[in-house]
């Protein structure tokens, strides 16, 4: 089971070097709620179980990966930290 994510976009912002960041076709950049600001690629990979192609249609953050990862590993889905605190993340799976 791999993960790849990026950062909440390029900074492309005036007030910021060119660092050859780009954001095309979105809108907007780091720092900002434009579309470009928090579209963000979020890749899974998991041969032999997950389809290759595959598209998960609902928004996905970081805090995902957590209940994801323990659900692959234990065939479980945690709903609490370890420490009882509830997750923030869903299960991807």
């Amino acid at each position: 089971l791999v993960f790849f994510l990026s950062d909440n976009g390029g900074p492309t912002l005036p007030t910021i070097p060119n660092n050859g960041a780009r954001n095309a076709p979105l809108r907007g950049s780091k720092r900002t709620t434009l579309e470009g600001g928090h579209r963000v690629p979020f890749v899974v990979s998991w041969p032999g179980t997950l389809p290759a192609g595959g598209v998960y249609e609902q928004p996905v953050i970081q805090l995902d990966i957590f209940p994801t990862a323990v659900a692959a590993a234990t065939g479980a889905t945690p709903d609490a930290e370890p420490d009882g605190a509830p997750l923030d993340g869903v299960n991807l799976l």
